[in-house]
Parts: C-alpha cells; structure tokens; sequence
C-alpha cells in the first residue's frame, strides 16, 4: 500500500509540474498551440453599445458643444441627490478631460462619456437605455424595464 501511495504522490507531482497538461506527459503547446487564441475572439467580438442616443439628443449634445473647443463630449455622472428616494442622481456635465473607467459612446460624431457607477448602478439601471433630449433640455431616459423617467437636467 505505501509503494502504490508513492507511486500515485509522485505522479501527481509529475503532472503539476509546469509544461505538462496530464500523466503522459504531452506538452501543454501540443494540447492547445495558442492558449489564449479562444479568449482574443471572444473578447475581438463588437459589442452593442451602454446607451442609445437618440438623433434629438445627437442635434442638442451637437449645439451644446460646438462652440466649446476644449470639450471633448458630454458625461453622465451619478451623483448623491437626497432629495431622491434612493439617494442617487444623475448630472449631465461638460467633459474636459476623459476619466478613468467611463465608457465612451460615439453616436453621430457625438461622445457621451458615462459613469460606470452610473452605469451598473442598480437605482439608475442605465445599462441598455435610450437618452433623449427634449427642446427644452430636459433629459429622458427610457428604460428597457422600467418604463420611463424625466428629469429636467439644464
């Protein structure tokens, strides 16, 4: 019995040691020849956009930000509003300078730079929404799953 427990210690051993994918011994590149190949398709694919802006709110971000040569594009931000039932808002700010972390939409030579807080915030529900811009500069965003919201942001 102690024969067969070195025996079984050693081939474990034998197969945790690097370059090795099993107990015969085949190396790992003749297993797999790239083993990231599978991850660079995956991660090549084009993936649908955060948000969806409509030609409306296209046409004001456009106006807003025309005269403006030091603004790179518009940004969504969450922000605390205590005023709201769940404490979080939205603000719609000037972008200067790109942050870290947001995600970057680019619809009809517009940029809408958003929050990634305020993107995956389970209050804001942002992900998969379409944002429109009234005349009047209200903002609403029309929600897959929640119907929609207005909220006037100037």
């Amino acid at each position: 019995a102690a024969e067969g427990m070195a025996a079984r210690m050693a081939l474990r051993r034998l197969c945790a040691s690097p370059g090795l994918s099993s107990p015969w011994r085949l190396p790992l590149a003749a297993v797999r020849p790239n083993p990231t190949a599978h991850l660079v398709r995956h991660l090549a694919r084009k993936l649908p956009p955060p948000v969806t802006l409509t030609e409306a709110c296209v046409k004001a971000l456009t106006v807003l930000t025309e005269n403006k040569p030091d603004v790179l594009g518009m940004r969504i931000a969450l922000v605390e509003d205590w005023s709201s039932l769940s404490g979080v808002g939205l603000k719609l700010q000037f972008v200067r300078e790109e942050h870290k972390g947001d995600e970057v939409v680019n619809q009809g030579g517009v940029r809408m730079y958003i929050d990634s807080k305020a993107l995956f915030n389970p209050e804001t529900k942002l992900l998969g929404a379409t944002i429109d811009i009234t005349p009047e500069l209200e903002i609403k965003i029309s929600r897959p799953d929640r119907g929609d919201d207005s909220g006037s942001r100037r």
